[in-house]
């Protein structure tokens, strides 16, 4: 398995390149990594030992959790429509939610792009926000198919509503309607990198279902052209959050993520398994018990328990590594 650290010291030694990076993140995110946790089991008067697979930037556990949440989220907040799609009349589009799509130059090295995007969009968010107010922003990073930054941003402004007017454009022969803000110079006044783009957008909710698609891209690693494992491969290299929550949108994300939650001494934690089974633990507190490869030990998926002789054998032949530091860990589903 390559290392993160790894994958930095060969760069460093032999020079960047998006091909290499993508290599290193994949066998990185290839193998499986289990998480080792020991519980007290009030009925048993026992200590119980479990495992599960932890969730790695782009594999299947972290594209479901990451994508249920966000779809829950098109639910779980308050929409908020300006304007019915469809509307021709310019007297009535308006809005407060802009979709900005912010690029740079093929001028900028790619590796430049993702060294330095993450500081670039603040500058620009943040003079936006002087000048316009509160804007509550759910933002992702994108690769292009060259490997190059590319920045999309759902914006939410609360002290402000924008004229638009609509325009068609049309792609593989289909028309599409979108909506365009009117005055656009505030906007690519302060991103002077390369292309920038600002739609008008009829509804909060229908905002954050365009942005999922972009979204999908950040956390799956499955898609035939690349984009996808490019976005999450230098996402991973760079130290990027795939995405960015904001304002009353993350308090919501935020809600949905600690959902549900027992706040007494004794917990009953519910898993729910990916085959949609499920499974209930009678203990009194979870605690962080080491780490195994999935190289070594060959695991399946799911919270599963394991019996304490096994644990002991793994633990003498060096497939778990034991943490000196054990905390607390608080599971949620």
């Amino acid at each position: 398995m390559v290392s993160l650290a790894e994958s930095g010291s060969a760069v460093a030694s032999y020079g960047f390149s998006v091909e290499t990076i993508v290599e290193h993140y994949s066998n990185w995110v290839a193998e499986p990594f289990y998480v080792v946790v020991v519980g007290w089991n009030q009925s048993k008067a026992d200590y119980e030992y479990a495992y599960f697979r932890s969730l790695k930037r782009g594999n299947s556990y972290y594209s479901y959790e990451v994508m249920c949440k966000f779809r829950q989220l098109h639910y779980g907040i308050e929409d908020k429509a300006f304007f019915t799609y469809g509307e021709r009349d310019r007297r009535k589009i308006k809005s407060s939610v802009v979709l900005a799509s912010l690029t740079y130059a093929r001028t900028y090295d790619v590796e430049d792009t993702w060294r330095t995007c993450g500081e670039d969009y603040n500058r620009w968010i943040t003079g936006l926000r002087r000048k316009y107010g509160d804007i509550d922003v759910v933002r992702c990073f994108e690769s292009q198919t060259d490997g190059q930054c590319h920045i999309h941003a759902v914006l939410l402004f609360k002290e402000m509503r924008f004229q638009g007017f609509r325009w068609n454009k049309y792609k593989n022969g289909r028309r599409i309607i979108t909506y365009r803000v009117g005055d656009i110079k505030p906007f690519r006044a302060g991103w002077k990198y390369g292309f920038s783009d600002f739609q008008l957008c009829h509804s909060l909710r229908g905002a954050l279902k365009y942005i999922s698609k972009y979204l999908t891209k950040s956390v799956s690693k499955d898609e035939e052209n690349g984009k996808n494992i490019k976005t999450l491969a230098l996402s991973w290299f760079f130290h990027r959050r795939s995405f960015s929550i904001s304002g009353e949108i993350a308090n919501v994300y935020s809600d949905l993520i600690h959902m549900p939650h027992d706040n007494s001494n004794t917990v009953v934690p519910h898993f729910e398994l990916l085959d949609g089974s499920t499974l209930n633990c009678e203990v009194s507190r979870w605690r962080l018990y080491g780490f195994a490869r999935g190289d070594d030990v060959k695991w399946g998926r799911g919270f599963c328990k394991i019996a304490r002789d096994e644990v002991g054998w793994l633990v003498d032949e060096g497939f778990i590594s034991l943490r000196e530091n054990v905390s607390e860990v608080r599971f949620v589903g």
